[in-house]
């Protein structure tokens, strides 16, 4: 992405570039044998509706709240579906195997390919009626005259402080729910810094905060299937990579000092 770009030209492109991805790895899934078609699906819903919200002044109508809020509809109908699949992977590879587990596991098979059909009779329609609404009104974004690496900054230091006062949060309660938001907050940072140049060490620490608070949120759920063979282990995993973090991350200041430091470069000079 050239730095010099109007922003409401790139931010135009990174639109187009995740709504393409989208609706390619949402046909990925008509078959049922693209194992990484559902991943690839909410990653690029994720990462459209992080570019809308980060630059909705560039982009206007393409980016209003009943589009964003769509998208996100379309996104939250996967969830069934990417859970069934992330647990019964949990317990193939890391839960105590007997036979209540391995029933389970079926059953989440089961409750997959369930929530797969369902996706497509009911979300495929909708995100295709979303990605017409946008592609037009991503046809009349205007150019605009501010450079993107201006609008790409002021979108990162936003949500910089963001993940700042999340993480904070954390520190302090260190509830299931404050872990999970200070997630989505690593998320989106990482999601504005990534296209820009100079950010590929930040955004892969950035992975590796947020590689661990999903595992750690995937422990978390899993403990409340109440099947003891699942939920134990689910359990004692979720206490070690609490620890982890709290130890890691949060008490050490690492992960604040890892927000600064994208403050920081939200407001470094930009070089000619």
């Amino acid at each position: 992405m050239r730095q010099s770009m109007p922003a409401g030209e790139a931010a135009a492109g990174l639109a187009r570039l995740w709504l393409g991805r989208a609706l390619k790895a949402a046909g990925g899934l008509r078959s049922g044998k693209d194992a990484q078609a559902l991943h690839d699906l909410r990653t690029s819903l994720r990462r459209l509706r992080v570019v809308l919200a980060a630059y909705r002044g560039q982009l206007g109508p393409a980016a209003a709240r009943p589009l964003r809020r769509r998208l996100q509809k379309v996104s939250r109908m996967t969830g069934p579906a990417r859970d069934a699949q992330v647990w019964a992977a949990w317990l193939r590879g890391g839960g105590a195997p007997c036979h209540i587990t391995s029933r389970l596991i079926i059953h989440l098979g089961a409750v997959s390919e369930h929530c797969r059909k369902e996706f497509l009779r009911q979300g495929l329609p909708e995100l295709k009626a979303a990605a017409r609404g946008l592609k037009e009104r991503l046809e009349r974004v205007r150019p605009g005259t501010e450079p993107f690496a201006e609008a790409a900054r002021r979108a990162a230091a936003k949500a910089a402080v963001e993940l700042d006062c999340s993480l904070a949060a954390a520190r302090r309660g260190g509830t299931p729910a404050q872990s999970h938001a200070a997630r989505i907050k690593v998320k989106r940072l990482r999601y504005i810094l990534e296209p820009c140049p100079g950010t590929k060490a930040l955004a892969k620490r950035l992975r590796g905060l947020q590689e661990l608070l999903g595992r750690l949120h995937d422990a978390q759920q899993l403990m409340t299937c109440a099947v003891p063979p699942a939920s134990e282990p689910a359990r004692q995993e979720a206490l070690r990579l609490e620890a982890e973090l709290r130890r890691g991350w949060l008490r050490s200041g690492k992960a604040g000092r890892l927000a600064r430091a994208c403050l920081e470069w939200a407001f470094r000079p930009i070089s000619s």
